[in-house]
């Protein structure tokens, strides 16, 4: 029997600015996937949450104007809808030039492609072996869910599946 798993990811930092980047995010299953949605829209009033801009007067929340409880309890609640039963925390950094250097002598730089996409490959690989049995469907939904690790949209770019076969009975 396979479970289906949800996977969620962003990216932090900037490959040409930032000596490390990291993609980080969760995976749970399908109907606490689901729990963690609606409870997000609700948090967020159905709007873009991106730790980036928010306090500032460019926030999609509007929380420019919020004082700092109003901001620290904001994120805590937005903590406490992922921080639940059943779900794991992911995470994957990489120093970015040594990386670029592997890659530039690397017969396989196609299959791994730019730092960004092989920070992913690694978090993904993690979720695979956190779920061992279960059918994995990576999701990267734009607009959903906009974690607090930042922006990136390179997720989208190399999640399509990894597909684990059933645990034998």
């Amino acid at each position: 029997m396979a479970l289906d798993i949800r996977v969620y990811c962003d990216g932090a930092g900037k490959e040409k600015d930032h000596p490390v980047i990291t993609v980080g995010g969760f995976l749970a299953d399908e109907t606490i996937c689901e729990s963690i949605e609606r409870d997000w829209e609700i948090a967020t009033g159905g709007r873009v949450f991106h730790l980036a801009d928010f306090g500032t007067r460019t926030a999609n929340l509007g929380s420019g104007n919020w004082p700092e409880k109003q901001r620290v309890d904001f994120l805590k609640r937005l903590a406490a809808i992922i921080n639940r039963e059943g779900v794991q925390i992911l995470s994957a950094s990489l120093e970015v030039q040594p990386y670029n250097e592997m890659l530039a002598e690397s017969p396989h730089a196609h299959v791994n492609g730019p730092a960004f996409s092989g920070c992913g490959q690694a978090t993904i690989a993690n979720a695979d072996a956190l779920s061992q049995s279960a059918t994995m469907h990576a999701i990267k939904e734009r607009g959903k869910l906009r974690s607090s690790w930042g922006g990136s949209d390179y997720c989208a770019e190399f999640v399509h599946g990894i597909h684990s076969p059933p645990a034998p009975q």
